[in-house]
This record gives structure tokens, sequence and C-alpha cells, in this order.
């Protein structure tokens, strides 16, 4: 559904807001693995989905913006930003 770089490795996000990683390392690319935590950008007025520092953010069809933060291999829950 969704797929963003974030530093040295590419997010995934499946259709029911399943996070997948795959680390870079130079020209080779890891396997995938599942990052813990709440689904993210699964419903369908989410619109866009980026990434600053270790945040990924969801804007919505109306504009606001929700963030999740990301530690290690967890995503936060997800939080308005205003």
């Amino acid at each position: 559904h969704f797929v963003l770089t974030m530093g040295n490795r590419i997010l995934v996000i499946t259709n029911s807001g399943a996070v997948f990683g795959h680390d870079l390392a130079g020209t080779r690319i890891g396997p995938a693995f599942r990052l813990a935590g709440p689904p993210v950008a699964f419903n369908p007025q989410d619109h866009f989905v980026v990434t600053m520092g270790n945040r990924i953010l969801v804007i919505v069809n109306d504009g606001h913006v929700f963030g999740h933060d990301l530690t290690g291999t967890t995503i936060g829950p997800a939080f308005q930003l205003v």
C-alpha cells in the first residue's frame, strides 16, 4: 500500500497496516522483518505517508496529521499533531 524510506531502511506498509522493514547495507537489501506495534495507515481516509527522523507521519484526506514514533523495530501508538 505504501513504501517509505527511513535512514538505511525500506518500510513497506500493507493494506491492513502491518509494517515490514528491509535494512540496506551498501547495495544489499536485507530480508523482510515485521515491526511490532499498532497498524499504520490502514484507514480509507489515510492519503499520504512520509517519514521525518524516526517518525512515520500519516496525512489524512482532511489534512490532519498523525504520527507514530519508531524506536528500533517497535512502532509507537498513533498521536495527532496539532
